[in-house]
């Protein structure tokens, strides 16, 4: 199987540190989920690229600890069918995040946020979607509003276990421009970068969300693959429901 489709698995489902942010971005921010409060992201995401397609659905759940902090698990099933090799069904391996946000946002300075994200690897078996070891990724988020506009910028390192030369730099930056008290249009760019011997992924998004209710966020957007190892196109909808 063709290596850029694995890339595609990884950018639309398990790209570490890259998978918290307020859906549909990929670009974290740095809010956390309220003290004592619950939030659960659920979502259905495809990519497609001349060496196969996949579809995922996609959960995760976070807890707030404190006011400035939080916890949160992620893991996804997949259906992937590549060109080369037959389709297949499995569980995802599975994300966990701890976020401390260490400034708030004021007036002239921008909030400033850090998360270290594990991965593991639940999804070893019969399927063959996962992969062995356990990664980390360090992430800083660093946030901004002005006025309707807010933006988001994050720089971090993946540390790939099972092998370093697959190391990953992460670089990505978000634009969230709210048109009314419950319509946003979001656009992003999201890359990793190879420090050694792994290929570069870069994905152009643009999207929306919509508020339901207080307590239930909808949203959809798509994104284009910019480099010849990245997913050709991906689309993703899903929501954002506080629990209590």
């Amino acid at each position: 199987m063709h290596r850029r489709f694995w890339l595609g698995i990884g950018v639309i489902v398990l790209l570490p540190g890259l998978t918290w942010a307020a859906r549909p971005l990929d670009t974290e921010d740095p809010g956390t989920v309220p003290q004592g409060k619950g939030e659960f992201q659920g979502s259905v995401d495809a990519a497609k690229g001349d060496d196969g397609a996949l579809v995922g659905l996609r959960g995760s759940l976070g807890f707030g600890l404190l006011s400035n902090m939080d916890i949160r698990f992620q893991t996804a099933l997949l259906w992937v069918d590549p060109l080369d090799a037959p389709s297949r069904v499995g569980m995802a391996d599975s994300l966990l995040e701890f976020k401390h946000r260490l400034l708030d946002e004021t007036e002239t300075l921008p909030a400033f946020l850090y998360a270290i994200t594990l991965r593991f690897p639940t999804s070893l078996g019969a399927s063959g979607l996962g992969a062995n070891g356990v990664d980390a990724t360090l992430l800083a988020v660093v946030g901004k509003t002005f006025g309707p506009v807010t933006l988001n910028w994050n720089g971090g390192y993946v540390f790939i276990s099972r092998d370093r030369a697959l190391d990953l730099v992460l670089l990505a930056t978000s634009l969230e421009y709210r048109v009314t008290e419950t319509w946003s249009l979001v656009s992003e760019v999201v890359s990793a970068i190879g420090v050694n011997q792994a290929s570069n992924v870069a994905v152009l998004r643009v999207g929306a969300t919509y508020s339901l209710t207080p307590r239930i966020k909808l949203d959809s957007a798509v994104g284009v693959g910019v480099t010849r190892a990245s997913p050709d196109v991906l689309v993703t909808i899903g929501t954002t429901m506080t629990l209590f």
